[in-house]
């Protein structure tokens, strides 16, 4: 995506941003969401990232219940105030200097692009992890499984760090654990995949691109990284969807794939 394109996307999102209604929480909620989605889209992950905390920082509501109205009021307008300047700074910031020379994420290969070794992030689905490793086996390609490879007297860190050398990543998200805030109860727990998914998850992307990390989620309702949001997971589905789904990702990103071996 070239510099005109992002700076054209988010000057839509600053007029959105102007026009947002006082104190509207739905229309607050889907321009959040589309804040992060096209901020997702447009830059690197870490600088999405940098970005994402800023506009964590801002809140439009009190903590406080008894504000009065006006109070109120003038906390939204002040918060709408302050993510407009977020979103022109960004554009001014792009206007005058640019982005990675212009040089967008599709335009960068891994490079051990020419390996055949593929990750498999995995937590306690089983079922999951063996169809993804079996597809692998069937298009001549490598699974890397962590705990399926020698230890070497290394630590967990420094054996994932040497075994992470790949050229693409599968993350798979299963409901393995529930969670709730401190201020929740356990009744109102999600489930979410394992922590170690989640970092794996987050260290392909930055290592690799998105485009290099294909994130596999069952079809079950869990909670996902917030930091993601904006992404199209690819569901596993019963009918088997989801391994034509990786092959075009694999071959649109130079794998030599035969979709016709998984037929």
């Amino acid at each position: 995506m070239d510099r005109e394109e992002k700076i054209r996307l988010l000057n839509e999102l600053l007029i959105e941003t102007e026009k947002l209604p006082l104190t509207d929480d739905e229309a607050l909620d889907k321009l959040l969401r589309r804040i992060k989605m096209i901020i997702y889209r447009i830059f690197e992950y870490t600088e999405a990232d940098l970005f994402n905390m800023d506009l964590e920082e801002i809140h439009f509501y009190s903590r406080y219940t008894t504000l009065s109205i006006d109070a109120q009021n003038k906390r939204w307008k002040k918060s709408q105030q302050k993510l407009i300047n977020l979103i022109t700074t960004k554009i001014e910031e792009l206007t005058l200097f640019g982005n990675d020379d212009d040089i967008s994420e599709e335009d960068q290969t891994p490079e051990i692009m020419g390996s055949g070794d593929v990750f498999i992030v995995h937590g306690h689905d089983d079922e999951m992890k063996e169809a993804v490793a079996r597809l692998l086996k069937e298009l001549d390609l490598n699974p890397v499984i962590l705990h399926e490879q020698p230890n070497k007297g290394k630590t967990i860190i420094e054996k994932f760090s040497e075994y992470a050398e790949v050229s693409f990543a599968i993350i798979l998200l299963s409901p393995d654990d529930i969670c709730y805030s401190s201020k929740e109860s356990l009744e109102d727990g999600k489930h979410r995949a394992r922590q170690n998914v989640i970092f794996e998850l987050g260290f392909f992307i930055g290592k690799l691109g998105r485009r290099y990390v294909f994130p596999l989620k069952r079809e079950t309702e869990m909670q996902l990284p917030s930091d993601y949001s904006g992404i199209i997971y690819t569901p596993f589905d019963k009918k088997g969807g989801w391994k034509l789904k990786l092959v075009q990702e694999l071959k649109a990103v130079g794998f030599e794939v035969d979709a016709n071996r998984i037929v």
